[in-house]
């Protein structure tokens, strides 16, 4: 459940004090009395919110679960990775094996891993993304410090307000970093000004300004289960080799993030 402005953005803002733990992991009965839900729900509704009691909602990385499985071809979609066509190939071949979200058809499969995978290497872990990531929490993170915006604007505002106050602000740190990400929004999609270098290796250029340090890059991609039968069901990359091979290849890794712009 996003129950913050900027989603996990706000990890990124809070990150010391949420010492590595998800905001989005913490508090959440406490943000679910202040809405409706309660009362929807009834008594005890708060049984609804164990995740260990709905499997096919959330599963550990790289499985297929109903939030991985949604965000994943909804975001292929939105950067041009996948086409409407295939998401509905895809929601048509979910299904369930043993209390597991699986897929029915292993073409449909072997494309969802294959998209995940375009999707992590062009998007989610790529220099623009990344570097909008870590300029955006930067900003939003100085908003903080100087007591410009507190957790109860992310918590109670939506994504919108929250954006377009801060880029009422005055303050030189902030404006700095804003000035990167709309620097980099006007450029070419394939092109940027942020640079991903080795951790602890030199910068890119002598006038490259340092945003974040020893970032770990984490592949991002979903194995999906194929069901075979009622009794059997198998992950995509053991049914398919080429897929088993590029899975392995994915490793996290650990870069310096650096603005290189003009």
């Amino acid at each position: 459940m996003t129950h913050t402005a900027f989603s996990h953005v706000i990890d990124l803002v809070y990150r010391k004090e949420l010492a590595g733990k998800s905001l989005h992991e913490q508090n959440v009965l406490e943000f679910v009395k202040l809405t409706d839900i309660p009362g929807i729900l009834g008594r005890g509704w708060e049984k609804y919110f164990k995740e260990e009691n709905w499997k096919l909602m959330e599963q550990p990385s790289p499985r297929l679960c109903a939030d991985r499985g949604d965000y994943s071809p909804r975001d292929g979609v939105a950067f041009g990775e996948t086409t409407p066509t295939f998401t509905r190939r895809y929601y048509a071949s979910i299904t369930n094996f043993n209390g597991l979200m699986a897929i029915s058809s292993i073409d449909v499969a072997r494309e969802l891993c294959k998209l995940c995978i375009r999707t992590n290497f062009n998007q989610y872990n790529n220099p623009k993304g990344i570097g909008l990531y870590y300029s955006s929490a930067a900003a939003l993170r100085r908003a903080v410090d100087i007591q410009y915006m507190s957790l109860k604007d992310f918590k109670t505002k939506p994504c919108q307000e929250v954006w377009d106050r801060l880029i009422k602000s005055q303050d030189k740190i902030i404006k700095e970093k804003l000035r990167m990400v709309f620097e980099d929004a006007k450029m070419n999609p394939n092109k940027t000004v942020f640079k991903l270098v080795e951790a602890g290796t030199d910068p890119p250029s002598k006038s490259a300004i340092l945003l974040e340090k020893d970032v770990k890059i984490k592949p991002r991609y979903i194995d999906p289960l194929v069901k075979l039968s009622d009794e059997k069901a198998l992950k995509i990359s053991y049914l398919d080799q080429d897929l088993r091979e590029r899975i392995s290849a994915l490793k996290s890794h650990f870069v310096d993030v650096y603005y290189n712009g003009p």
